[in-house]
């Protein structure tokens, strides 16, 4: 009895450690239990077919701790998955899906800089001159403590700020932003965009404003936002100011240069590199970033010897996009339009010399100094000189626009065009642009307006003229007349397929339904009537 009483928690190991003896034990239990019941020991067989049933069940049980087990483990990949997530982008600067606070992030940060020799405290130089000295070190920390806020601080230090950006590119400004939101989200959200204490910009890419209320005005500060996201690789560097600079500070800075370098590209196809200051009345942090990465920090104190060249190097550099247009502006004559500014409360914008820019130009409001009153648009293209074709569109544009001179078609002013090159950082940059007689300002997409524009833009291929790229984007409105722009990728012999692809991307672009039919029929008899009636304005 005792010999079968045992036996049967012996299978259930076996079975249970997967022992390849199973199926021989097994074998034998069967062998054993037909022996019993043919000599009718019918008392011990009973004893083993309960095990069996009691064995069953646990085998049941361990059917669901294994299915408890893999989901165990599908959760721990997924956790797994989340950390990865989380490295890679406090590694970027950014701010990761997964909640996780802003000073674990600034501290990721560091130690990853750190461990390549990225951070660094600055070293004293002796002999060279601090950017403050002991006495405005003191006042600078004595206006944080009667304000009690840091925008006082801001207003302290501003001044010194602008005298170096002064020295450094009279075109610079440096730009009190604190109370625009003009720094978008990831992947372009504006509904979290961020406001800046300040940056430094050309002044021809600022959109001046008034100083807001309660706003602590200096001699010569400028309020205003980028004229444009499209153009924030030719931001110089971004400004923020902190009670005290904390791991959270630190990785605010960087989650801004982070945002900034997000989808963006360079006019030569390279990722865009930012620059950013965070400080507080004693220290002050310098951060670089290529792309999302934060690839270098420079500490130091303000009144460290030598600290004065090393922000003014630190700001020093020369933006290509800015070099070439005062290079245009030279050749034609021309200075860019920057409005009064003024010390009167106000939010109101002022507006700038910024009117707008594509893939491969930029267009700036402009006049010639002896008659400051009449203004003109001029347009500027660059490109390496590996890619000399953007130099060639922007001279065919402007002999079409010459040629295709009428109604629909922005004006140009003659033997305008200039194409040159510059040298900058070792390499040739190639450049080109004309002006333009009309200052026109984007349409807005309403029922009217498309109407409008598509018998403006019927009025072209009456003409024989094909625009190639007649979005909504590249039309603009001087008073109650409709402009044309953009022309590189046109023609003065339109055929019927490409009046159909103008037709089709400018209601695309204006998002307009439409049946492809009603294209065709358009394109055999430029019925413009016949197309109106056949589209959902």
């Amino acid at each position: 009895m005792c010999f079968y009483d045992c036996w049967i928690p012996v299978v259930w190991v076996l079975f249970l450690y997967s022992n390849p003896l199973f199926r021989l034990s097994l074998s034998l239990s069967l062998s054993l239990s037909l022996s019993l019941y043919s000599s009718g020991d019918t008392k011990i067989l009973d004893t083993i077919n309960k095990g069996f049933a009691e064995f069953r069940l646990d085998i049941g049980e361990v059917k669901k701790d294994v299915g408890e087990v893999k989901k165990d483990v599908s959760q721990i990949h997924e956790v797994k998955k989340d950390v990865s997530q989380i490295q890679d982008a406090l590694h970027r600067g950014e701010n990761p899906s997964v909640s996780i606070s802003r000073t674990d992030q600034g501290l990721h940060i560091k130690s990853t800089l750190q461990s390549g020799d990225n951070y660094i405290q600055f070293q004293p130089q002796i002999g060279k001159i601090p950017f403050l000295n002991e006495a405005q070190s003191e006042l600078a920390k004595q206006s944080l403590i009667e304000g009690k806020h840091e925008n006082f601080l801001v207003a302290y230090f501003t001044p010194f700020f602008i005298n170096l950006v002064k020295k450094v590119d009279p075109n610079m400004v440096f730009v009190n932003s604190e109370y625009y939101s003009w720094l978008q989200g990831l992947s372009g959200d504006i509904t979290n965009a961020a406001k800046p204490d300040g940056f430094i910009m050309d002044k021809s890419l600022v959109n001046f404003r008034g100083p807001y209320k309660d706003a602590s005005v200096c001699p010569e500060q400028i309020f205003g936002e980028l004229a444009s996201w499209g153009v924030r690789c030719s931001i110089n560097s971004i400004w923020d100011a902190k009670k005290k600079v904390s791991l959270a500070g630190y990785a605010d800075l960087c989650n801004y240069l982070q945002r900034c370098g997000d989808g963006g590209r360079c006019y030569d196809g390279s990722w865009m590199n930012h620059k950013g200051v965070v400080y507080d009345a004693e220290k002050c942090y310098l951060v670089k970033s290529i792309r999302h990465t934060i690839t270098h920090t420079t500490v130091f104190n303000w009144t460290d010897a030598g600290s004065y060249d090393l922000l003014k190097e630190f700001i020093s550099h020369s933006d290509p996009w800015t070099k070439c247009l005062y290079e245009l502006c030279d050749m034609l004559g021309v200075k860019v339009v920057v409005p009064v500014t003024t010390n009167a409360v106000t939010t109101a914008q002022l507006g700038g010399s910024f009117l707008g820019s594509g893939a491969c130009g930029r267009v700036f409001k402009v006049f010639y100094p002896i008659d400051e009153s009449i203004t003109y648009a001029m347009k500027l293209v660059i490109s390496t000189d590996e890619e000399e074709g953007r130099i060639g569109e922007v001279e065919n544009e402007y002999y079409q626009l010459n040629n295709a001179k009428g109604e629909g078609v922005i004006p140009v002013v003659s033997d305008s065009l200039k194409l040159s090159s510059v040298n900058l950082n070792s390499k040739t940059l190639l450049f080109g642009g004309y002006l333009m007689s009309v200052v026109g300002c984007p349409v807005e997409n309403n029922k009217t307006n498309v109407k409008k524009m598509l018998e403006s833009l019927n009025r072209l291929h009456k003409r024989g003229i094909y625009h190639g790229d007649a979005r909504i984007q590249n039309v603009v409105q001087w008073e109650d007349t409709i402009y044309w722009v953009d022309f590189r990728t046109s023609s003065l012999s339109a055929s019927s397929v490409f009046i159909s692809n103008d037709v089709k991307q400018f209601l695309e672009s204006a998002h307009v339904e439409f049946d492809k039919s009603v294209i065709a029929t358009y394109k055999d008899n430029l019925n413009m009537q016949e197309l109106l009636n056949n589209i959902k304005l």
